[in-house]
């Protein structure tokens, strides 16, 4: 489901991890974690009763890649953006674009007429990448009507990611900009924070008040991505920081049990995101801030062929199954 980039994350407090090809397997084992999580909770929603938290960490290793490049590479100026949301589009889209041309041919020769127009309103709402407002104004409750399950409906998270790509460069660059020009450090800090504390207070609002809706837009997500991003920004502040390997592994172990425990422990009755969406972002991003070595428990773990396999074809996967 995340954008499959391949660039190399700035190093970030943790204990050297093996990479492939300048990705972070433990990065890449996050990822294979996150697409089986929801691909098992859509084949055994009774047993994988939390499985739904796999777009939770699929979110926070998107704010993390993305910030992380946009730190490398800060754009400064409309020129910048662009070019940025350029490679954006050509990451993403034709993968997306297939499979939506694919689906719309599939229903028009399996559904009835009704359900055709419905999945022809989704195909819309999917291609502008606003699937998940769409969901949200007919109060469609992801996690209470497993029966009325749609062939697109997954786009909704697809949709929050590519509204965080196009705020985000806007945020960080002028971020950098004031920065700059204000010979302020921390104004990138204060940026990613306030959207960070902002969103999640809003998520914790939202939930409570209007669940159906909380779960799909964009305001009630966009502190998991930020979650990732402050990863990417302490890494960028302090490059040469280590965590020690004695922290590491039980560091990066702990970040596996929060998102194993969300998996298993969460239900369609768990009020979310809101507060409890913590547990398997913070599980994440503390994965990702350990950066596990090969010799460790988890980087074994992460690391396994399987786990990288799947990880490389995640996004694919998110998007087909």
């Amino acid at each position: 489901m995340t954008d499959p980039a391949t660039q190399t994350p700035p190093r970030v407090p943790g204990a050297d991890a093996p990479t492939r090809g300048g990705l972070r397997a433990d990065i890449q084992g996050l990822r294979a974690v996150a697409v089986a999580s929801v691909l098992a909770y859509h084949l055994w929603p009774g047993a994988v009763t939390g499985g739904y938290v796999g777009v939770d960490v699929f979110l926070v290793i998107s704010g993390y890649l993305i910030t992380a490049h946009l730190l490398r590479d800060p754009p400064t100026g409309w020129r910048e953006v662009g070019r940025f949301w350029g490679r954006r589009v050509r990451r993403l889209l034709p993968a997306s674009a297939l499979v939506l041309v694919a689906s719309v041919a599939a229903a028009a020769v399996v559904l009835p007429a009704a359900q055709l127009a419905r999945t022809g309103l989704e195909a819309v709402a999917s291609a502008l990448y606003v699937q998940n407002w769409a969901l949200a104004a007919t109060a469609t409750d992801y996690l209470a009507s497993e029966g009325a399950a749609t062939a697109l409906r997954h786009y909704w998270s697809l949709s929050v990611e590519e509204q965080f790509y196009l705020v985000w460069p806007l945020l960080i660059g002028a971020a950098v900009l004031l920065g700059r020009w204000r010979r302020r450090p921390w104004a990138l800090a204060v940026v990613v924070l306030a959207v960070l504390g902002g969103s999640l207070t809003w998520s914790v609002h939202l939930t409570a008040v209007d669940p159906a809706a909380a779960y799909y837009v964009t305001t009630t997500r966009m502190w998991e991505l930020a979650l990732g991003g402050a990863v990417a920004l302490l890494g960028a502040r302090f490059p040469g920081a280590r965590v020690p390997e004695r922290v590491a592994g039980p560091l990066a172990v702990g970040g596996l049990a929060a998102i194993a425990g969300a998996v298993v422990g969460f239900s369609a009755t768990t009020p979310f995101p809101g507060a409890t969406a913590l547990l398997p972002t913070v599980g994440t991003a503390a994965v990702i801030v350990a950066h596990p070595s090969a010799r460790s428990w988890a980087g074994r773990l992460l690391g396994l062929r399987p786990a990288q396999v799947l990880g490389d074809v995640s996004y694919s996967t998110y998007l087909w199954h």
